[in-house]
């Protein structure tokens, strides 16, 4: 069986005192599941990419409610977890 990981780093290029990493690990199927439920929350709510540090509302999040953004947020924890 074949799987596909995928790593993203925060706070590796400055001199802040904490880094944090992440990774997914699936299989191709999964991927395509999840890639197919990504892009109809982003047709939904507007965005291309979701990039944490803009939670400052800049780029697409541009002149989003709190609301919205928590929205988004719960959305996008579902997602991760499969629940969509």
């Amino acid at each position: 069986m074949i799987f596909t990981a995928y790593f993203d780093e925060s706070d590796t290029h400055g001199a802040a005192p904490n880094a944090v990493m992440v990774a997914f690990l699936g299989r191709a199927l999964q991927w395509q599941r999840f890639e197919k439920r990504l892009a109809k929350l982003q047709k939904r709510y507007g965005f291309r990419v979701f990039h944490a540090k803009e939670k400052r509302k800049t780029g697409d999040f541009t002149g989003w409610s709190d609301e919205k953004c928590m929205a988004l947020i719960s959305d996008l924890v579902a997602l991760v977890r499969g629940k969509t």
